[in-house]
């Protein structure tokens, strides 16, 4: 396989992920089911896993695999990590702040799509996937300004 095409099965693996988990954390908390998690360091926690991520990207990117069997578990670790940040990345968020961290996984979501344009062809992936993620992300900003914060802020 190509580089390019490696890059981009890994880029929409973590990003879809992500968005899965983080979806399912901000359903449990908006239901109710899940409460807030309101720890100083998470942010430190967060930043750490998402370099764990990176880096493991790279490691996969890196290696000269001979065998074809080895990337499938490899691939598997990334969803995993990916599985944990995506949930560490929304349970600290809580209040006013959900709609916008919504919007934001909704943006996610559409990058992931188009990454799939580069893995699996399919014409439409491409531009629905840019539509969803610029429209969220445009949505994200607007919401932002509207609360008068920083999406890092909020985040």
């Amino acid at each position: 396989m190509a580089n390019g095409h490696v890059l981009a099965i890994l880029l929409g693996l973590m990003i879809g992920t992500i968005s899965w988990a983080g979806s399912m954390i901000a359903f449990g908390k908006l239901d109710g089911r899940i409460g807030d998690m309101r720890i100083k360091a998470m942010k430190y926690v967060n930043l750490t896993i998402l370099a764990v991520l990176i880096g493991f990207i790279v490691y996969i990117m890196t290696r000269h695999v001979q065998t074809s069997s080895e990337p499938p578990i490899l691939y598997i670790y990334n969803v995993r990590i990916a599985v944990i940040y995506g949930v560490l990345f929304v349970m600290p968020i809580g209040g006013a702040d959900m709609p916008v961290v919504i919007s934001l996984l909704n943006s996610f979501t559409g990058v992931a799509a188009a990454m799939e344009f580069f893995c699996i062809t399919i014409r439409s992936c491409l531009p629905e996937g840019i539509l969803v993620g610029s429209a969220g992300t445009i949505l994200t900003i607007l919401m932002c300004r509207a609360m008068n914060r920083s999406l890092l802020n909020v985040l």
